[in-house]
């Protein structure tokens, strides 16, 4: 049985900003450091197999930490890049929201874009082929993975067989942990947006 551990990388800047960030290189803010070094700590005495990340500069430096709690060398993949959100990125939601792509994105994510953007289903594409590539190499233990809000509630969707228009309606967190298990049955998912404290939930944190 093998259990892929998906990690949201630590906050940013942008996000407390309410920015869009897409692919831009931006890095975690202090909260962000202290946020993602709790959760690898938390997940201590455990053993792990692998450890893959995204290319985007706030995904590896989230990746540092758990090299070096883990001893592990960090595999970067562009299939765990974030959703490309084209010509919103850089803008906060609010500037966004009066942009008229913007109802079509909100209502009908499965099937719209972002002006110059990618869509949810070739991100949702792209992770099954990240994960189909992860479950062939690896069978049992534990892997570790660090991406981005949407690309791992694509996954999660997915494993559920839940309709992609249902993003919104859940939360995933800096530095959370979300669970998926694959044995000879198929895929489950274990825990969603899993952080160290339950107490972390009732305060207010930035998440999409």
């Amino acid at each position: 049985m093998l259990r892929v551990l998906l990690i949201r990388h630590g906050q940013t800047q942008w996000n407390l900003e309410r920015r869009i960030m897409g692919k831009e290189a931006i890095g975690l803010n202090e909260t962000g450091h202290a946020q993602i070094k709790q959760t690898a700590e938390s997940l201590k005495g455990l053993a792990f197999e692998a450890l893959y990340s995204s290319p985007i500069l706030r995904a590896k430096e989230s990746a540092e930490y758990f090299e070096k709690i883990f001893g592990l060398e960090t595999k970067l993949d562009l299939r765990l890049e974030e959703v490309g959100y084209g010509d919103w990125v850089g803008r906060t939601f609010e500037e966004v929201k009066q942009d008229p792509g913007y109802v079509p994105y909100f209502e009908t994510p499965h099937q719209s874009a972002a002006p110059g953007g990618e869509s949810l289903e070739k991100v949702c594409q792209r992770g099954r082929d990240f994960l189909k590539s992860v479950y062939d190499f690896y069978q049992e233990g534990n892997v570790l993975v660090v991406s981005h809000a949407d690309w791992i509630k694509c996954q999660a969707l997915r494993v559920l067989k839940a309709p992609l228009n249902n993003i919104w309606r859940f939360r995933l967190d800096n530095a959370s942990v979300t669970v998926i298990e694959k044995s000879q049955q198929g895929e489950r998912l274990l825990g969603l947006s899993l952080l160290p404290s339950w107490k972390t939930y009732f305060e207010y944190r930035v998440a999409f």
